[in-house]
């Protein structure tokens, strides 16, 4: 939909919405239904909830004083931060693409406003 130019219409983003929400949904239930209730999740959904406190502002100040640099430190502090995330989901025996999902939803307004980043982080996942 990105690469037919159709997310730029109405009818597209309604359906990109509708998309995330379903998987969304989905994710948590599943992370729900299959929890194993432990101290280590306890730790997973409180490191989570912090870290999507701070991640836009984080964010945001890379992209302000780390600008334009070859070695794209912000894509790797985002990458480092999905990597601690999913390794703690992953440990607590939940599941760890929720984080992902999350991080996306509230990186997303710095994301709009630095169109350079999405591209950039859009070529890495493409190529791995």
């Amino acid at each position: 939909m990105i690469e037919s130019g159709l997310s730029q219409h109405d009818l597209g983003k309604t359906i990109l919405a509708a998309c995330f929400v379903t998987d969304l949904g989905t994710v948590l239930a599943l992370g729900v239904l299959f929890a194993d209730f432990n101290p280590l999740l306890i730790a997973f959904i409180g490191a989570t909830a912090i870290a999507l406190y701070l991640l836009p502002r984080l964010t945001h100040w890379f992209l302000v004083h780390v600008p334009n640099r070859v070695s794209e430190p912000e894509i790797k502090f985002l990458f480092l931060v999905l990597l601690l995330l999913g390794g703690l989901a992953t440990a607590a025996n939940s599941e760890a693409v929720l984080p992902a999902y999350l991080v996306g939803l509230v990186v997303a307004g710095v994301f709009v406003r630095e169109r350079v980043v999405v591209n950039r982080m859009r070529s890495i996942a493409s190529a791995s």
